[in-house]
């Protein structure tokens, strides 16, 4: 079925969910609980900005294409200039960047995987990958960009990011320290967090630096956590 013509939020809502289903896209469900998360906080019928770094594809294992069935627009920002070509044509109206995004400006080695959603500039989790016998298909030497300064020059003058989404295989940590947290606070954050561990309480890298900005944990999908921004 396409759902890129829906004509108004209310059919969106029809065909996105009912009482006894949900359609998502996400590769865990991530965009489910988004979805009753936005319920939650009476902002479903409310389109919003998204910021999403390491966004890969604007359909498939997508945490924000469900968003975009509801009158969202943002920013898709990924290492690869193939899938960002991919962004502009399936969403001609959001802001596409093809960047590396870390804390420090560096040139780093950018491996594509046949695999496209393993594509890394994390050395330790490309050798994890080439150990299990995956196929590296390209390699390309990026300049890294920090987050915030990506957002400045890009986020719109007056509109807030409701959501931001950060994939960064491995540099999720670094996407999160690089980032303007007193002038791009989103309300709900995704992050792929490998090291959460439940054990004796909750604790991780990310999980600490959250808190410290006043996010809490609300869910934790496989190794997506969802934060909201306690205001």
């Amino acid at each position: 079925m396409d759902f890129r013509n829906l004509g108004s939020i209310d059919e969106a809502l029809r065909v996105i969910g009912d009482r006894y289903t949900r359609f998502h896209y996400s590769q865990f469900g991530e965009d489910l609980i988004i979805y009753s998360l936005l319920e939650t906080y009476g902002r479903l019928r409310t389109p919003g900005f998204y910021v999403d770094v390491g966004a890969f594809h604007p359909t498939f294992i997508s945490n924000t294409r469900m968003l975009r069935h509801l009158g969202w627009r943002g920013i898709n920002i990924d290492g690869d200039s193939a899938k960002i070509d991919l962004f502009l044509k399936e969403r001609p109206d959001d802001i596409s960047i093809c960047a590396l995004v870390s804390d420090t400006i560096e040139e780093l080695e950018f491996s594509r995987f046949a695999a496209g959603a393993l594509n890394t500039a994390d050395p330790a989790l490309r050798a994890q990958h080439v150990s299990r016998n995956l196929e590296v298909v390209q390699t390309e030497r990026m300049t890294t960009r920090r987050l915030a300064d990506i957002l400045h020059e890009h986020v719109p003058a007056g509109v807030t990011i409701d959501l931001m989404n950060v994939d960064a295989e491995g540099l999720d940590f670094n996407v999160l320290k690089s980032n303007d947290w007193d002038a791009f606070a989103p309300f709900f954050l995704i992050v792929e967090d490998h090291h959460l561990s439940f054990r004796g309480g909750v604790s991780s890298e990310i999980f600490n630096y959250l808190g410290e900005r006043r996010y809490r944990l609300v869910a934790h999908t496989f190794v997506t956590s969802i934060y909201v921004r306690d205001m």
